[in-house]
């Protein structure tokens, strides 16, 4: 079985509060695994996650580019998502 994370493991991985954490999973942004009335987050699903919304360097800079370019203003990148 893989490893199951706590709200307080996973929001230290991500460098986020748990707070944040809380809120996604009641979003369902974060896949959970409920057991009882505990809520955990398996750790290769949260890895796919990461890398699903992960952002390659060298694309973000062509866009960056390619954004200034055309004269459209850069857009503002939320924090914590």
């Amino acid at each position: 079985m893989d490893e199951l994370l706590t709200v307080r493991q996973t929001a230290q991985r991500l460098a986020v509060s748990e707070n944040t954490v809380r809120l996604w999973l009641s979003q369902r942004r974060l896949p959970r695994v409920k057991l009882g009335k505990c809520v955990r987050i398996p750790a290769d699903k949260l890895a796919a996650v990461v890398a699903k919304n992960s952002t390659p360097a060298a694309q973000e800079e062509a866009k960056q580019k390619h954004d200034h370019a055309s004269g459209k203003e850069p857009r503002a990148k939320a924090v914590g998502t």
